[in-house]
């Protein structure tokens, strides 16, 4: 835990925090590489677990519906009781994910630590595509349907907020397409290393799954979850990220992005995108993992359009694709 501070203290020097507009990760880094070009081999990050305890369940307003309805990126899913608990295909107790992913999900915690380049039981090449701030019905559907197109499986970090009756069929789509389902705050603030708001995570936290149970059924759970700009953007975080680790629930950065969360400052081109993800690519510890931080919110067409082509990096480098668990 004291090498995992260390690490992210020394890594957020090293690539910059860049101030962001909107609803984007700040650490997406600009200067977030050195000056190496051509990218080959991974990095990671570390972890941090701890203690505490709440429960707030939240319910969201949902009722069934169609699936694909129009532009809704950041609907509210505040109250309402019942919703949308429907059998969804090959539900598992106490997973985010279907029974037959299974054979690709690791535990985020392993993941976490190997992405310091320590040792651990992942000794293959496995990259692990990490979608920030749906669920939407603008650009979540077009992603999935790339992912489908490739054969391959990612991990959505879902704002709790967006998800309403026009999205429920887009969280459906993505957990019975088998790929995980983690959680990126209810509302998505940048504060929970604020005085007094130790409890803002993990109360967000339930927030966002109940509002998830209410759709994908009571026996869904996520243990897996993703600070708003980041881990590594921020100090002042122990008291937040014990409450989570009492819960068992594992904090997740990345070690990998395409520069999709860096509004103006960011690439404004494909080919610039794809450097951007090369360069970040050895930034990082090596390891065998790579987490890579990409966004499915509206209007992150640049984001899906290069999203094939780092699909196809990583299948011609030999990695499997996997999902956190």
């Amino acid at each position: 835990m004291k090498k995992s501070n260390l690490f992210f203290a020394v890594a957020a020097l090293s690539l910059g925090v860049a101030g962001l507009s909107g609803c984007f990760n700040r650490t997406e880094q600009q200067g977030a590489v050195s000056s190496s070009k051509t990218a080959k081999s991974l990095k990671h990050h570390s972890s941090s677990k701890k203690a505490a305890e709440e429960s707030v369940r939240s319910s969201s307003s949902q009722s069934s519906s169609s699936s694909s309805p129009s532009i809704s990126a950041s609907s509210s899913s505040s109250s309402s009781s019942s919703a949308i608990v429907q059998t969804v295909a090959a539900t598992q107790s106490g997973t985010n994910h279907i029974a037959s992913a299974n054979a690709y999900a690791y535990p985020a915690s392993t993941v976490h630590v190997a992405m310091t380049g320590a040792k651990t039981s992942i000794n293959h090449k496995v990259v692990f595509l990490t979608f920030d701030d749906g669920v939407n019905t603008s650009m979540s559907p077009r992603v999935l349907a790339t992912l489908k197109q490739y054969g391959v499986h990612a991990t959505f970090f879902i704002v709790g907020n967006t998800i309403n009756s026009t999205t429920a069929p887009v969280l459906k789509q993505e957990y019975e397409s088998g790929h995980g389902i983690a959680i990126h705050s209810f509302t998505h603030p940048y504060n929970f290393n604020a005085p007094g708001n130790s409890g803002g995570a993990i109360r967000e936290y339930y927030q966002t799954l109940s509002a998830m149970r209410n759709v994908l059924g009571p026996k869904f759970d996520s243990k897996v979850w993703r600070y708003p700009g980041g881990h590594m953007s921020w100090r002042g975080l122990a008291a937040s990220d014990a409450n989570l680790s009492a819960e068992g629930i594992t904090w997740m950065d990345w070690n990998a992005a395409v520069g999709d969360a860096l509004g103006a400052s960011g690439p404004k081109t494909a080919a610039a995108m794809l450097q951007y993800h090369a360069k970040t690519l050895v930034s990082f510890p090596q390891s065998n993992v790579e987490v890579v931080l990409i966004h499915d919110s509206v209007g992150k067409e640049l984001s899906l359009q290069i999203l094939p082509q780092i699909i196809d990096y990583y299948k011609q480098h030999g990695y499997q694709f996997g999902i956190l668990s």
